[in-house]
């Protein structure tokens, strides 16, 4: 843990701040798809991951880094456009993309049998795990706050957990 300042707490009393490494992890598609949800939260979808995640810390924390995973719907250039001028917004108060990607998926109507194509987007929970278990490895943080609603995450923070002693 990195040392804050000094405060004076009575007199001749000093207490050590004790200043956490916070790291934050957001599951751009899972708080993409729960604000779309609802036509209320629509005008939430341009969030500025920064400020919300100042929301999450206390002023004796630092952010040293905001993880943000997506990947681009190839099949939509207009998507991928507004997409980009999102990312670049993010990218200029220091948060990161990390990508996945879509794939072409198959399936079978269970009513009428006709076959159709879709899309699938996959890698972006692995790259979560795997971005949060490197920097577990790396000490680079105190605390994770990861913004999801995704369950299968779970059993990554269970063993990053116990493979690093964190209680919480």
């Amino acid at each position: 843990m990195s040392q804050g300042p000094r405060v004076p707490s009575g007199p001749g009393i000093f207490i050590l701040e004790v200043m956490k490494k916070v790291v934050i992890l957001i599951d751009g598609f899972n708080v993409y798809h729960a604000l779309q949800k609802d036509q209320r939260l629509h005008k939430y979808k341009w969030l500025d991951y920064y400020k919300l995640s100042k929301c999450y810390i206390t002023s004796k924390d630092q952010i040293v880094d905001i993880y943000y995973f997506t990947a681009f719907v190839h099949w939509n250039p207009r998507k991928i456009e507004k997409h980009k001028i999102y990312l670049k917004a993010l990218s200029m108060v220091g948060v990161k993309a990390v990508f996945g990607k879509f794939k072409d998926k198959d399936h079978k109507c269970r009513i009428c049998g006709k076959e159709y194509s879709t899309f699938e987007e996959k890698q972006t929970d692995v790259n979560i795990a795997i971005t949060l278990f490197r920097l577990a490895v790396s000490n680079d943080f105190e605390v994770a706050i990861l913004i999801s609603g995704d369950s299968d995450l779970v059993p990554a923070i269970e063993a990053i957990k116990k493979l690093f002693r964190i209680n919480k």
